[in-house]
C-alpha cells in the first residue's frame, strides 16, 4: 500500500514522507492534525465529521491466519465457529462487527 499511495502521490508531483505507526496511534495523529494522513481505512460514519476519503484504494477481504501444525474449526464467514477461541487482534484496528461482537 505504501508503494500504491506514494506512486499516486508522485503522479501529482508531491512526494510522501512515510511514518509507520500503531493503528490507533497512526489515526489520533491524523485527527489532531499532527501528521497529514493516513491510510488505509475502512468507511465509517463516525469518521466523515473529522476526515475526507480517496476513492477506493484497495477491496479489503477477511481471512483468518493460523498455524499450520494446529489448525482451528473455522468455517468461513462462520464466526460463531471461533467463539471457544483465542485470536489475537491489533488493538485500535476496525474489525468488522461480526467479528467484533466476540471481543472480551
Amino acid at each position: 500500500m505504501a508503494h500504491i499511495v506514494s506512486e499516486a502521490f508522485k503522479t501529482q508531483d508531491i512526494q510522501v514522507e512515510l511514518e509507520y505507526y500503531p493503528w490507533k496511534r497512526g489515526y489520533l495523529l491524523t485527527k489532531n492534525a499532527t501528521i497529514d494522513g493516513t491510510f488505509v481505512w475502512s468507511k465509517k460514519d463516525e469518521r466523515f465529521a473529522d476526515f475526507l476519503y480517496s476513492d477506493t484504494v484497495i477491496t479489503d477481504v477477511p481471512v483468518v491466519f493460523y498455524r499450520k501444525d494446529a489448525p482451528i474449526p473455522w468455517e468461513a464467514e462462520n464466526w460463531e465457529s471461533l467463539k471457544d477461541i483465542k485470536v489475537g487482534a491489533t488493538i485500535g484496528y476496525s474489525y468488522l462487527s461480526n467479528f467484533r461482537k466476540y471481543e472480551t
